[in-house]
């Protein structure tokens, strides 16, 4: 199905995520070269910051998400910290910006927070949304639900976010 003014199609949504793929592919290689970039995690404070690239299933139709990411997280095998994203949901003609904790150990973690969404044609509106998340240095990918009062969707993605060191110590006591 296509939304009537985007014209997006499952094979298009396909397309991106597999040319995400292979940017990703060589993000690693790339994120070692920046001066404040590493490629091998230590422990400390880290602003991850990139794009996100995803499908969504919202009503009646379904589209491509596009946009920016950004987190403040500590890491110390586990990770906690906070995330916030702004991205244009193609599917529902619509932007929206989420805010919310993030947690994890190693590769897979979980996320959260409060969405505020411009609603596409229909009025402003603000919702929930959680994601499970695997990740692998620079490359994410997630699935999770977004929801609002008059419906809810599922979503796929990939997440290309480069973690930049923060210096000093967000612990005290360490």
């Amino acid at each position: 199905m296509t939304h009537p003014r985007v014209g997006l199609t499952p094979r298009h949504v396909t397309g991106a995520l597999l040319i995400a793929a292979l940017l990703a592919i060589s993000a690693p290689a790339a994120a070692s070269y920046g001066p404040s970039v590493i490629s091998s995690p230590r422990k400390g404070l880290y602003a991850p910051v990139g794009v996100n690239l995803g499908y969504s299933g919202v009503g009646r139709y379904g589209g491509l998400l596009l946009g920016a990411e950004g987190s403040l997280v500590w890491y110390d095998s586990s990770w906690f910290g906070l995330y916030g994203d702004l991205l244009r949901d193609f599917g529902a003609g619509s932007f929206r910006a989420s805010v919310g904790p993030e947690v994890g150990n190693q590769f897979v973690g979980v996320d959260g927070g409060v969405v505020f969404d411009t609603g596409g044609d229909a009025r402003a509106r603000v919702g929930g949304r959680f994601r499970g998340l695997l990740t692998a240095g620079s490359v994410t990918f997630y699935g999770g639900a977004t929801f609002f009062e008059e419906e809810s969707a599922a979503e796929i993605g990939l997440l290309l976010k480069f973690p930049m060191f923060v210096e000093g110590k967000p612990r005290d006591w360490e």
